[in-house]
């Protein structure tokens, strides 16, 4: 059973790569070398809906990165966990409907694993294929934050 989940929802477009972006940086992580082995799973999501659930399942955590919308500028990084998650209020992703539907439902089918959602503030996701400047920029402290999350879990 892997222990922890990352899950890097996104699309090809602007900054919505950011989750995708972090799972590519994590998989080149030097901080995560040496994790034991079956401890860490990282997975890229094309903006998975429901089929989300199936990454939940067995997973003791599941850390999901995800551009966010919310009152913040761009850069601004956030996290959320608990019963947050469950409140369609509470999550800003710009997939929003998708990523709290799809909890709520695994949640009402089951116990779920501890959930983290990490988002980093954009403005438009756009259709360009590289992130913005604010984004980018925040991205190094993000990969910092998920990097200390995963171990501190699995220590």
């Amino acid at each position: 059973m892997t222990r922890i989940q990352v899950l890097g929802i996104g699309s090809p477009f602007g900054d919505d790569r950011a989750g995708w972006r972090a799972v590519e940086a994590l998989r080149q992580s030097a901080a995560l070398e040496g994790l034991p082995r079956g401890a860490l799973a990282l997975h890229i999501l094309d903006r998975p809906g429901v089929n989300l659930i199936r990454y939940l399942a067995g997973a003791e955590r599941v850390i999901i990165v995800d551009a966010a919308r919310g009152s913040g500028p761009p850069g601004t990084l956030r996290r959320w966990d608990g019963a947050a998650l469950l409140d369609p209020g509470e999550i800003f992703s710009s997939h929003g409907a998708g990523v709290a539907a799809a909890l709520r439902l695994a949640a009402a089918l089951g116990p779920l694993p501890d959930i983290a959602v990490h988002g980093i503030e954009v403005a438009d996701v756009g259709m360009e294929a590289a992130l913005s400047q604010p984004v980018a920029a925040a991205l190094p402290r993000l990969i910092r934050r998920i990097e200390t999350e995963i171990r501190e879990a699995i220590a």
